[in-house]
């Protein structure tokens, strides 16, 4: 396995066993915090499940709480192989195959208290579950992570254009609810119409600078800046470092003139 592949590989087993577990609540962004024991996110108790009882079953709790711990163990297990025993691939696979479905049951018990944060980590995690058997084969994952950024990047910027995106009503919304924080939060609540377009613009520009080689790297400058000035304005959740698991698929050395 290479370097940068590895890298990523750990980084997401990391990401994920704090993201989903009370560890997140040490963290500064109060979006990301969970409620619930240290083994494992599930849903707050205040969360009616009966109302979502048309789309799922509810699990009792004792059967939640099992299955946190197992999913918690299962991504210190991968993040353990990813850092020791790296050659392992048959065993990383599996790791992240059976983490993807037990994050997927946990979802499941409140599928609306579920946000685009935690839906991309999962989908970094489940990427894992296709780690080609042999490091001749990693380039193919590193594109395949390439690929899903780029159409996260699409996908988002398309869901603005229309609706009370594109006219900075969802915005007003938040900068009633006092959703954004220090000058550059200032900045977005005075011009909500501004920003909701910047963000747009900038969610085609950078997935068309990472889709070519040659802008690349200044794909992966963009998109930093982009979710730096997201964090200062908003800090949503840890969209910005699941978003780097994926910007790691980008490096790449500068070559040497021959």
């Amino acid at each position: 396995m290479t370097r940068q592949l590895r890298a990523i590989v750990v980084a997401t087993f990391a990401l994920a066993l704090i993201r989903f577990t009370a560890l997140a609540n040490l963290l500064p962004m109060p979006l990301a915090h969970v409620q619930g024991p240290l083994f494992g996110w599930i849903p707050k108790e205040s969360e009616p499940l009966e109302r979502f009882s048309i789309v799922l079953t509810p699990l009792p709790a004792i059967v939640v709480n099992g299955l946190a711990l197992l999913r918690t163990g299962v991504l210190a297990a991968g993040l353990v192989l990813a850092l020791f025993r790296f050659s392992d691939r048959r065993a990383l696979r599996g790791c992240a195959a059976a983490a993807t479905v037990l994050v997927l049951i946990a979802f499941s018990q409140s599928p609306f208290l579920v946000f685009g944060t935690q839906e991309l980590l999962l989908v970094a995690i489940g990427l894992l579950a296709f780690l080609p058997a042999s490091a001749v084969d990693d380039e193919d994952q590193l594109r395949l992570h390439r690929g899903v950024l780029v159409s996260v990047y699409l996908w988002a910027a398309f869901a603005k254009m229309t609706g009370d995106w594109w006219d900075g009503s969802l915005l007003e919304e938040h900068v009633r609810a006092h959703n954004f924080l220090g000058p550059l939060g200032f900045f977005v609540s005075s011009h909500p119409l501004a920003s909701a377009r910047g963000a747009l613009v900038a969610e085609l520009v950078i997935p068309a600078l990472l889709a070519v080689r040659r802008t690349r790297l200044l794909g992966v400058a963009v998109a930093v800046a982009f979710h730096i000035a997201l964090e200062a304005a908003a800090r949503p959740d840890v969209m910005a470092l699941v978003v780097a698991l994926f910007l790691g698929a980008f490096w790449e050395r500068p070559r040497r003139p021959a």
